[in-house]
């Protein structure tokens, strides 16, 4: 949802304070800076842009910054380095410190009749985005030219103007961000929570009538969630299969290995080239990427009969499990309910036919998901296999005890995701509001110090606030 700023009848103000403002092309702004990097520049800090956050600019001070890169050029103290590879990613930084920096990003030296920070809120403002990045050139690695950026025409005030623009957003952005990295921390919070949940339910640890941690269960003082207990450590050990799985040897009950509870297959990729395989398909076809969903309803495509007749894909049939047996990120491992009929590629493992609980199951090798990522390289190219899946210990629970966890974790955990969800609408609304007083500020939309005096920063964020109460 678009949050738009109400300025409450500064629209006359504003007009006055716009009137003092000045057109100017940004190449008349600020140099464009090529000062390659030279052997005796080693010592400076290296600044990629992987290490400038998006929007805010701020510069990652704990990510390695020794490598030298001969392409980059050196940058000073005052210098806003913009990224140019992807302008959309809106990686404008204003450097405090001297360094070297990637060849995707410039090096902007401002010149006198400008602010430099002012400069870099102008530059990242939402709708200056948008106008480079519809410049871009380059499909796969899309770039923008300083060619057409130092052509592009901005207003600006003096600079006496620009500077109390620019101190009223370092104030103002400095609290949204500050509110925003609150409720990030409350989003890993939930996500902690519900993962230590899921551990104590599924090895017994929780009564699933009561939710109170079951009497006699051992506990630890710097468990992260109250009431949850001790949910066991992290094994990265490689030898006997069972090893990898600490939480699963505390048990008492016995265990059995998931091969022997049901049945377990992977698919195939129909031949991509021959699109009589692809167009017009009718049956769902999923890859490994969509176990993120966690309960598949939306296929990657669509195939053929003669696409199924002439592969090696095979039918995932709704109830069954999928887990990701290779992927990117946190896709391998990663384990998805089936929710419709669907073929399934050679990256993904069905679990079909389960002996007990398929909803226990995939609560249980939910909790298991990094002694499972273990099992196989930590190279994104090297995966899990049918037979390591295959060998998973899954506690021999009877069907009610079972049902009864899975019944639990659906509730609890339901609870904990529509928490979160919350949370994520609030940082979204947030970042949209920061974006707006941007804009709003840096082009003359509002005078800042009636903002500030009439505290509508504040009156905003009550009502985003408000909102998700």
């Amino acid at each position: 949802m678009e949050v738009q700023i109400d300025v409450l009848g500064l629209e006359r103000e504003a007009a006055k304070v716009k009137m003092a403002w000045s057109e100017y092309r940004l190449k008349y702004l600020a140099r464009n800076i090529v000062d390659k990097v030279a052997s005796d520049d080693s010592y400076k800090p290296f600044v990629g842009l992987e290490r400038i956050s998006s929007w805010t600019g701020i510069i990652d001070s704990s990510a390695d910054n020794k490598k030298i890169e001969t392409l980059g050029n050196l940058f000073y103290p005052g210098d806003i380095l913009f990224g140019k590879l992807r302008p959309y990613l809106a990686k404008v930084a204003l450097s405090d410190f001297y360094g070297h920096c990637s060849s995707e990003l410039l090096v902007l030296r401002p010149l006198s009749n400008v602010i430099p920070s002012f400069l870099r809120y102008r530059l990242v403002e939402a709708g200056m985005i948008n106008t480079v990045n519809a410049s871009t050139y380059g499909a796969k690695m899309p770039r923008a030219s300083w060619e057409f950026i130092g052509n592009l025409k901005v207003a600006i005030p003096q600079p006496s103007i620009q500077k109390i623009i620019a101190d009223f957003l370092d104030c103002e952005t400095t609290r949204i961000d500050q509110l925003i990295e609150k409720k990030q921390r409350l989003e890993k919070l939930a996500d902690e929570k519900r993962f230590a949940l899921i551990k104590a339910a599924v090895t017994g640890k929780i009564d699933t009538k009561t939710g109170k941690v079951k009497a006699g269960s051992k506990s630890s003082d710097d468990a992260k969630f109250r009431d949850y207990g001790d949910i066991g450590t992290r094994d990265r050990r490689t030898g006997r299969i069972f090893d990898c799985f600490p939480h699963a040897e505390v048990l008492s009950i016995p265990k059995v290995r998931l091969g022997l509870k049901a049945r377990i297959f992977s698919g195939g990729t129909p031949d991509k080239s021959n699109l009589e395989f692809w167009e017009k398909g009718e049956f769902p076809w999923v890859g490994s990427g969509e176990v993120n969903q966690n309960h598949i309803i939306v296929p990657t495509a669509y195939i053929t009969a003669e696409a199924v007749q002439n592969s090696a894909t095979k039918l995932f049939p709704a109830g069954s499990l999928a887990m990701a047996l290779a992927g990117q990120g946190k896709t391998r491992a990663t384990v998805a309910t089936m929710g419709i009929n669907a073929y399934g590629n050679q990256s993904l493992a069905c679990i079909a036919d389960c002996s007990g609980d398929s909803k226990f199951l995939y609560w249980w090798l939910s909790s298991l998901y990094d002694e499972i990522r273990s099992l196989s390289s930590q190279d994104t190219r090297d995966g899990l296999n049918q037979s390591m899946v295959g060998q998973i210990p899954v506690p021999d629970y009877d069907n009610k005890t079972q049902k009864a966890i899975a019944d639990f974790l659906d509730r609890e955990t339901a609870c904990i995701d529509a928490l979160k969800t919350k949370t994520l609408v609030s940082i979204e609304r947030l970042r949209e509001y920061r974006s707006a007083l941007v804009t709003a500020a840096v082009t003359g939309q509002i005078d800042v110090a009636t903002w500030s005096r009439r505290r509508q920063t504040d009156r905003s964020l009550d009502t985003i606030e408000a909102t998700q109460a």
